[in-house]
């Protein structure tokens, strides 16, 4: 006859069969990214984009995978983080550049801007405006 605590035990080693299942797929899941992630970085500095492979760059690739590793390159990219030493210079010369680009649009703004304002004055027309009461 079988007593209670033998069942007790064959439900718990049923129940820790269920988790070590779930918890062997989801480590290789892991598995994957991880190597996905790893290839990325690997392809992309073959291409020459450098990366200081540190701890969190490879906590980073093995979570979130190829994503991670795409950010993990930006980031690198841009002089963020995870910049190799001696290879910062790529991505000051970006954020120069985006910097450059960016007083340019403004300043472009500001001159269409005084365009319009002088252009409706010189005309002798009101430029409509949304305060004060509305008409009707």
């Amino acid at each position: 006859m079988v007593d209670g605590f033998t069942l007790g035990v064959l439900a718990i080693a049923v129940v820790a069969l269920v988790f070590a299942r779930q918890i062997l797929g989801s480590l290789k899941m892991l598995a994957a990214n991880a190597v996905g992630g790893v290839l990325t970085i690997m392809v992309a500095s073959w291409f020459g984009f450098g990366v200081a492979l540190t701890p969190t760059t490879l906590l980073i690739t093995a979570l979130a995978g190829v994503p991670g590793a795409i950010l993990v390159l930006l980031l690198a990219y841009g002089g963020v983080a995870f910049v190799p030493p001696g290879a910062g210079e790529a991505g000051s010369i970006l954020v120069d550049q985006a910097a450059q680009n960016l007083d340019r649009l403004l300043s472009a703004f500001g001159e269409v801007v005084d365009f319009v304002d002088e252009s409706s004055s010189s005309n002798g027309t009101a430029v409509p405006t949304t305060e004060g009461p509305s008409p009707g």
